[in-house]
């Protein structure tokens, strides 16, 4: 797409260097940017809303109490008019053979230092 784009510019009077590259590198930091910003954005509108996040796995105990765990086993209860779950998830690989050895998920991709292939 953008090889195409480039002969269109220089078609309509563009003049587009002839050398063109890429680098993983910044393509990774790019979209590590950009998740991380959407990330920051997300949690500046809950904080604006007075909403309190939690990055923990729940169990409801009852209509208005929810029992926390951290990352690092703590254990919080917090009792609410109104909670909201919101489940998150990681991609994983199929229960199939060659599944892990032949296979990278979009977060591994983007976690690589050099290029694929």
């Amino acid at each position: 797409m953008l090889g195409h784009a480039v002969e269109d510019a220089r078609a309509f009077g563009w003049e587009v260097p002839t050398t063109e590259g890429h680098t993983w590198a910044k393509l990774v930091q790019g979209v590590q940017d950009h998740i991380g910003s959407l990330n920051w954005g997300y949690r500046v509108q809950l904080r604006d809303k007075n909403v309190k996040f939690f990055n923990a796995y729940g169990t409801l105990e009852d209509p208005h109490t929810i029992k926390m765990v951290n990352k690092r086993g703590k254990e919080t209860v917090v009792t609410a008019a109104n909670i909201v779950l919101a489940a998150g998830g990681r991609p994983n690989f199929p229960d199939i053979p060659g599944a892990k050895e032949f296979c990278v998920t979009s977060d591994d991709l983007f976690a690589m230092k050099t290029a694929p292939g």
